[in-house]
């Protein structure tokens, strides 16, 4: 796989859902396995309150491509 590619398929997700799981990745470097997957598990569910998490979600099931907002709005 081409560098450009795996770029292309990065740029193409939503920012906000991208600075979680990559704030989350230098996070957990340094925490013990149990520690790194508690807190990954927690991580995983912040995203399902993020607008775009909603939007991933839906345009999964609906097996279409999803339209990112971009934003970082959570759905209360």
């Amino acid at each position: 796989m081409q560098t450009k590619t795996v770029v292309n398929a990065i740029l193409s997700k939503s920012k906000p859902v991208i600075a979680l799981g990559k704030k989350f990745f230098y996070t957990q470097i340094n925490q013990n396995l149990e520690t790194a997957y508690d807190n990954g598990s927690r991580v995983m569910v912040d995203n399902l309150w993020l607008r775009d998490g909603q939007e991933g979600i839906s345009a999964f099931i609906g097996k279409r491509p999803a339209h990112w907002s971009h934003s970082a709005d959570r759905i209360e």
